[in-house]
């Protein structure tokens, strides 16, 4: 027997496993989740790009403002700079006022107020001041004052740098001038 092989025969064919019930079902699920993701990303795009545009917007804005208030910014710096020259100059002071005060209420307490008439202070607070009396008697009690505790507490070290008899241009009168010379205690300017 010969065996031929029959062309016009239909012969059944085997579903290969891509044509199953359970390929197609899959394959339009993924189909719709990549449709969904695809558009996820198409509703974001556009999101991104009008915000984009918006931002651009905003900074052509400011930019103009910018260009509008440039005299403003000039001063702006100017006062920076200047506040930078001030805080520099408060590190560096003497706080002048508060010793000043403090030196004129005490010597309003000896028994004649003398005249003060000059004073010098530096930021670690080493001080000259002289005094100046019209009579000899007030420069001795002057004298006795300064060595009591009340007028030394406000000092850690002050001395007599000179005594000296002046003579006054003006109606040539004659006065006693005490120069001294030390360093104050560190009071506090701004109470809390």
């Amino acid at each position: 027997m010969k065996s031929r092989i029959n062309l016009f025969q239909k012969r059944q064919r085997q579903d290969s496993w891509l044509f199953t019930e359970n390929t197609k079902l899959y394959s339009t699920i993924i189909g719709v989740v990549l449709f969904i993701v695809f558009m996820s990303f198409v509703w974001l795009q556009f999101r991104l790009q009008s915000q984009i545009v918006m931002l651009q917007e905003q900074k052509k804005g400011l930019l103009q403002s910018l260009i509008e208030n440039k005299d403003i910014e000039a001063k702006i710096n100017y006062f920076a700079a200047k506040d930078d020259q001030l805080k520099l100059y408060l590190k560096d002071d003497a706080e002048f006022l508060p010793y000043y005060n403090l030196l004129k209420d005490i010597l309003a307490f000896s028994s004649e107020s003398p005249i003060l008439e000059s004073m010098t202070l530096d930021k670690n607070k080493s001080t000259e001041f002289v005094v100046r009396f019209v009579q000899y008697a007030p420069a001795y009690e002057f004298l006795k004052f300064i060595e009591s505790d009340s007028f030394l507490t406000h000092f850690t070290e002050l001395r007599l740098n000179n005594f000296s008899l002046t003579q006054d241009s003006t109606n040539s009168e004659q006065g006693y001038q005490l120069r001294f010379r030390g360093k104050f205690k560190i009071i506090n300017a701004n109470p809390s």
